[in-house]
């Protein structure tokens, strides 16, 4: 900038009697010393120059200061208009509330909005649009199970990193399950290389027998039960992490919508005209069918699988919005904000149920005793999941 430049005096001439009239000057550019772009620049007169030259060089000094206070008055200004305008995190206190609708194909159309005072929210829970770098995002805890997937590790993982939200606001807490495979290699790998980028990373290995009947890992009440522990287990780290969320993500979902985390975090900040979201899952694609995704449109008494009249309208996006479903699984996001969340767990069961030992079921019939809905968000696509796999065929792949 011109502001730094330096102006040398005259000297005196070299053989007196002889007057330098030409005037010159020589504009030399150092070599910058810092990483900014600002450039020393040194005016040294190669000639006498006359006095009124001088005023002049001081005219343009006084200029460009004048300039440099004016443009750093206005970004001041800026800066502070900019900082009193409304942010995801400020009260909105007696503005009436706005609705947005959510049956809307787009995710990006997001209003302020109030939400019920029974959800023990406070003024942080208010978003205008999409969160900005000067923002405190909300904290989420990612709660990932593997058992045998070093397959499809690399597809997982690469899914994750690409997520967009910001993974200092992130807490990891995996489980390796009694892996028979190379998972536990690919993610103590992928840990040492990434774990620096995020607030925190767990990664536990499980050292439990899962050893049942003679077969690597059968679908008995005994499996359901570990399942059920590590579950829970994922669900209390984050609670002990003190996040805003809880990400209960398994290893076999390909979460191809970079923006899912952080749509989900913002839709269950807009509350549909039933109450508040507590429980909200990305609408999956199943890659070895075309009916079945991850929720279940209804329930029977028991706690079994029954088909809604609106499955279909749901699962091949006919009908856009957040849905209330009667169960979720393989991606789901819990609002630990609210108070209500509090209800809902894995384990223990309620002495009152009576239905299979089943995870899914059991975390579906604790949230419906607690009041609380499961929603599901089919406005995008967000990825794809595999149809389990029967692992008594583990060994045999080997």
């Amino acid at each position: 900038m011109l502001g730094d430049a330096k102006i040398e005096l005259p000297r005196e001439p070299k053989h007196k009697g002889k007057t330098e009239t030409a005037p010159g000057v020589r504009l030399q550019t150092a070599e910058p010393q810092t990483a900014s772009l600002r450039h020393s620049l040194t005016f040294a007169p190669t000639h006498s120059v006359p006095l009124h030259l001088h005023r002049h060089h001081s005219m343009q000094r006084i200029f460009w200061k004048f300039v440099a206070v004016v443009v750093l008055l206005g970004s001041v200004y800026l800066s502070v208009k900019h900082s009193s305008a409304k942010s995801p995190f400020v009260s909105t206190a007696g503005q009436e509330a706005t609705s947005v609708p959510l049956g809307i194909k787009s995710a990006n159309c997001r209003l302020p909005v109030s939400l019920d005072p029974s959800s023990a929210a406070s003024d942080h829970d208010l978003f205008v649009s999409s969160f900005s770098e000067d923002q405190v995002w909300p904290s989420v805890s990612i709660g990932i199970l593997v058992r045998n997937k070093a397959h499809s590790l690399p597809y997982f993982l690469g899914a994750l990193e690409s997520l967009d939200y910001p993974k200092s606001r992130i807490h990891l807490y995996i489980r390796a399950d009694n892996c028979l495979d190379d998972s536990l290699t690919v993610l103590r790998r992928w840990v040492a290389a990434a774990a620096g980028a995020y607030h925190a990373v767990e990664l536990l290995e499980d050292s439990k027998t899962a050893q049942l009947q003679g077969i690597p890992v059968a679908w008995t009440p005994e499996h359901y039960e570990h399942l059920i522990e590590l579950r829970q287990a994922a669900l209390d780290a984050a609670r002990r992490a003190w996040a805003d969320f809880h990400f209960s993500l398994d290893a076999d979902v390909i979460l191809m919508n970079k923006r899912t985390l952080r749509d989900l975090v913002e839709a269950t900040l807009v509350p549909p005209p039933g109450g508040n979201i507590i429980v909200l899952a990305p609408m999956l694609n199943c890659t070895t069918s075309e009916v079945y995704s991850n929720f279940w449109g209804a329930m029977t008494e028991e706690g079994y699988y029954k088909r809604s009249d609106n499955y279909f309208d749901l699962q091949k996006r006919v009908s856009l919005g957040i849905h209330p479903v009667a169960m979720v699984h393989s991606a789901l996001l819990v609002n630990l904000r609210n108070l209500v969340a509090r209800q809902i767990n894995y384990s223990p069961r309620p002495d009152t149920y009576q239905g299979p030992v089943d995870d899914l079921i059991i975390f579906a019939r604790i949230a419906q005793t607690a009041g609380i809905s499961l929603y599901l968000d089919n406005r995008q696509f967000y990825g794809y999941f595999a149809m389990p796999v029967d692992e008594s065929d583990v060994e045999a792949m080997q």
